[in-house]
């Protein structure tokens, strides 16, 4: 089970083009992905990673892992979505952006 969009990442969705319910799975699907492969546990770990930006045009999806003790800030993850069928698919390699 997901928590709920927050407000950053509602706006990104309204801004998305296309099916809005694929693109909110794709959110959704991305921030599993990252709380997995940071090794966070589920189900409280999932309001802390958060998604922070969307790569126009692909289905690269931008997620921070928020409340970190990171001076800089939290950098984000790169998730790769797609849709496969019926499915849509999340992953990471762990890459994080540039902050």
């Amino acid at each position: 089970m997901s928590s709920p969009l927050d407000a950053e990442e509602e706006h990104l969705l309204a801004a998305f083009r296309g099916d809005s319910a694929e693109a909110s799975l794709r959110l959704h699907c991305a921030r599993r992905a990252v709380a997995r492969a940071a090794g966070l546990p589920e189900p409280a770990a999932l309001e802390a990673v958060r998604v922070r930006g969307i790569v126009g045009g692909t289905g690269t999806v931008l997620v921070a892992i928020l409340g970190r003790d990171d001076a800089a800030g939290p950098e984000p993850w790169r998730v790769e979505t797609a849709r496969d069928g019926n499915l849509i698919v999340a992953w990471t390699l762990g890459d994080r952006e540039a902050s």
